[in-house]
C-alpha cells in the first residue's frame, strides 16, 4: 500500500517537527522505498541541500529528488512562491535514481545512456519519471533518445521553470543540484499499478498556417513570412524582453498522429525568428491556439472519472504554466478535485512529459499520474469533509463566470474566423475556377505552368502541353445558339476530364479552348495522349449538335525554355493542325 504526505516548508525547525511525528517514522520503517519530491520557487542551491539534508538525517534512505517551478501544487492546489516537501512511502516498490549534467548539444546522447543504465540496472518496471531543465538544453533530443529505450510502461514528468529569471532553473538528485541536467527515477514492482494520462483543452484560434522554413527548435518562417510577424499581426505582441510572458497564454497548435500538440515559443529573435524548447517541423501545419475552459473543465471531469475508477493512493501532476497564466485565480478548478480521490501533488512546469512506447515532449497540457500499489479495492474510500468541500466549491454555479465569457468570446470569435477562412476558400476558388465548365481558368493555369517549370529546373524532369480546339465552334452558336453552344462546353470538358489522369491539370485556356499540362511526359509520350483524346471525342455524341471533332497542338517543354516560348510552339502547332483540315495532332 502507498501513503503520502505533503508539506509547505517554512522553516527548518517547523519541517523538523513535522516530519518526526510518530506515523511518518513509522510508515518510513515499514515501507521498502521513500520517495521525497521537493518543488520549490527558489533557483538557491543551498536552499535544496539544506532541505535534503534535513530530510536525509530523518529518511537516511530515501530517494530525494526535486525541481524548481513555476508554481507549487500542494494538495490539489496552487502555492506561489512556497517550497513543498512531498513523501510518499512504498510497500512494495524499489526505487533507482540517476541524474546526469546536460552540455547544451548532448541531450540525445545522455537520453541514450540514460536508456541503457535503465535496461541493465532496473528490472519489473512499472514506470519512470523524468525531471529536466528544457529551458537549457535540447530536451526533445534526450527524451527522443530515451523514449527508445522504453517499454510497455509509463513515461512522465515535467521541464524545471523559474519565476524570476527564465535561463535559470534547477533539477535535484544525489546530493546535488543541476542548472543544466536531468533527473529520472525508475519504479520497479510486481505490485505498483500507474495511470499517466494528460489532456490539453487548447484550440485553434486563428486559420491554418504552414512552417515554411525551420531548423530543430526554431522556426524561421510560417507562410514564408518571417515567424515572429504571426504575433505582431494577430495579437501585437511586441518583440523585447517579455515576449515570452506575453506569449504563453497563445502557443502555437499543430496536429501529430491525430492529436493536437502545443508549441510555446520562448524567444524572439532578432531576425524574427521563434524559438522553442520541443521540437518543431518543417511543413507542420499550425495554428495560433488558446485555452477553452469549456474544452478545459469537460477533458478535466472526464480524467478525474477515469482516476477515481482506478482508485489511486496517491496523484501527481505535472501542469504548464500556462494553465497558470490562463485560469489565474480559477487554476484550481481542474487540480482540486484530484485531492478529493487522493493526497494529490505536483508543480508548473515548462513542458511535460508523456508515453508508454514512445514519449513525447508536451506543452500547454495537464500530466495526471495515479499510482497504487495491489489491486483497486471493492469499495473507494470515503472523502474527508475538506475533499467534500473542494469538491463543492468547485460545482458552484456561480463561481469563475469571468472565464466563461472570455471562453465564450473566444468562441465567437473562432466561429466567425472559421466563417472567414471559408468565405476566403470560396473566393480562391471562384477566382481561380472557369464558371461554365467549372475547370481550371487561366489564372490557376498560369500558377501550374510556372509551378511545374520550377520543378522541371530543379528536377530536369519532363513535362508537356497539349492545347485543344473544338472544330468549327463558331457554326454551333450561329445554328443552334449560345445556350446550347455553352451546354457542348460544358460536355466537352465532362469527356475532356474522363481521358486526362489524375496528375494532369485541365483548364479551359479561352473560349472554345482548352489546355492541359501534363507532368512526367516527353513529346512521344503527349502526342500519344492527344491522338487518345482525339479518339475519344470523335467517338463522343453531344447532346443537340451530334459529333463534334477536334484540333490539337502539342508541345515539351526543353531545358531552358520559357512558358511562354513553350506555349508559343503549342499555339503553332495547334494553328497547323487546323490549317491542314483540322480533326488532327500536330506537334
Amino acid at each position: 500500500m502507498i501513503t503520502h504526505s505533503s508539506f509547505i516548508y517554512t522553516s527548518d525547525e517547523q519541517l523538523s517537527q513535522q516530519i518526526s511525528t510518530p506515523q511518518l517514522i513509522g510508515q518510513y520503517q515499514t515501507a521498502q522505498a521513500t520517495l521525497i519530491q521537493i518543488y520549490s520557487h527558489s533557483a538557491n542551491t543551498k536552499r535544496f541541500e539544506r532541505i535534503a539534508q534535513l530530510l536525509t538525517q530523518r529518511f537516511p534512505n530515501a530517494t530525494i529528488v526535486g525541481a524548481t517551478t513555476i508554481g507549487e501544487i500542494h494538495q490539489g492546489q496552487l502555492q506561489i512562491s512556497q517550497t513543498t516537501v512531498d513523501i510518499t512511502f512504498f510497500e512494495a516498490t524499489a526505487l533507482t535514481v540517476f541524474s546526469s549534467c546536460c552540455k547544451t548539444d548532448i541531450g540525445l546522447e545522455v537520453g541514450r545512456k540514460l536508456g541503457e543504465q535503465i535496461e541493465s540496472e532496473c528490472t519489473d518496471i512499472a514506470g519512470v519519471m523524468v525531471l529536466a531543465t528544457p529551458i537549457n538544453f535540447d530536451t526533445t533530443g534526450l527524451i527522443d533518445s530515451l523514449g527508445k529505450y522504453t517499454g510497455h510502461y509509463p513515461v512522465f514528468g515535467g521541464g524545471a521553470g523559474s519565476y524570476i529569471d527564465m535561463e535559470t532553473s534547477l533539477v535535484y538528485a544525489n546530493n546535488r543540484c543541476y542548472e543544466r541536467g536531468v533527473v529520472v527515477v525508475v519504479f520497479s514492482s510486481t505490485e505498483l499499478e500507474i495511470l499517466a494520462e494528460s489532456y490539453l483543452g487548447w484550440r485553434p484560434l486563428s486559420k491554418p498556417m504552414t512552417i515554411t522554413e525551420s531548423d530543430g527548435l526554431v522556426i524561421k518562417s510560417i507562410d514564408n513570412k518571417p515567424a515572429f510577424d504571426i504575433y505582431e499581426k494577430y495579437l501585437e505582441i511586441k518583440n523585447d524582453e517579455n515576449f515570452f510572458m506575453n506569449a504563453l497564454e497563445f502557443p502555437l497548435l499543430l496536429k501529430r498522429d491525430g492529436e493536437w500538440l502545443a508549441r510555446v515559443p520562448v524567444i524572439a529573435s532578432d531576425k524574427r525568428e521563434l524559438e522553442f524548447i520541443s521540437d518543431v517541423n518543417n511543413a507542420e501545419v499550425v495554428s495560433l491556439g488558446y485555452g477553452d475552459l469549456e474544452e478545459i473543465l469537460s477533458d478535466a471531469r472526464e480524467l478525474h472519472r477515469r482516476v477515481e475508477d482506478f482508485a489511486p493512493s496517491v496523484i501527481y501532476l505535472f501542469s504548464c504554466g500556462c494553465r497558470r497564466f490562463l485560469l489565474q485565480d480559477e487554476v484550481d478548478i481542474e487540480t482540486a478535485p484530484f485531492q478529493s480521490i487522493a493526497p494529490t501533488s505536483g508543480f508548473y512546469t515548462y513542458g511535460e512529459y508523456l508515453g508508454h512506447d514512445e514519449v513525447s515532449f508536451l506543452n500547454s497540457t495537464l500530466v495526471c499520474v495515479a499510482l497504487r500499489e495491489g489491486k483497486k479495492p471493492s469499495a473507494p474510500p470515503i472523502p474527508s469533509d475538506e475533499q467534500r468541500q473542494t469538491t463543492l466549491e468547485i460545482n458552484d454555479p456561480y463561481a469563475n463566470q469571468h472565464t466563461r465569457v472570455v471562453s465564450r468570446l473566444l468562441t465567437f470569435i473562432k466561429n466567425l474566423s472559421e466563417e472567414l477562412v471559408d468565405t476566403q476558400q470560396e473566393l480562391r476558388y471562384q477566382a481561380r475556377t472557369d464558371h461554365l465548365t467549372r475547370l481550371h481558368n487561366r489564372i490557376s493555369l498560369d500558377e501550374s505552368l510556372n509551378e511545374r517549370l520550377k520543378h522541371a529546373n530543379r528536377y530536369q524532369s519532363h513535362f508537356s502541353v497539349i492545347l485543344i480546339d473544338i472544330d468549327h465552334f463558331k457554326l454551333v452558336n450561329d445554328q443552334f445558339g449560345h445556350l446550347v453552344g455553352d451546354q457542348l462546353l460544358i460536355d466537352f470538358a465532362t469527356r475532356l476530364n474522363k481521358v486526362c489522369r489524375s496528375v494532369d491539370i485541365l483548364g479551359r485556356w479561352g473560349g472554345e479552348e482548352f489546355l492541359i499540362v501534363a507532368p512526367n511526359t516527353n513529346i512521344s509520350q503527349s502526342i500519344d495522349f492527344a491522338h487518345n483524346i482525339k479518339k475519344a471525342i470523335s467517338e463522343s455524341e453531344f447532346d443537340a449538335v451530334g459529333f463534334k471533332t477536334v484540333s490539337i497542338g502539342v508541345a515539351s517543354w526543353q531545358l531552358g525554355e520559357s512558358i511562354q516560348s513553350l506555349l508559343e510552339r503549342a499555339d503553332e502547332a495547334l494553328y497547323r493542325a487546323k490549317n491542314n483540315g483540322r480533326n488532327q495532332v500536330q506537334a
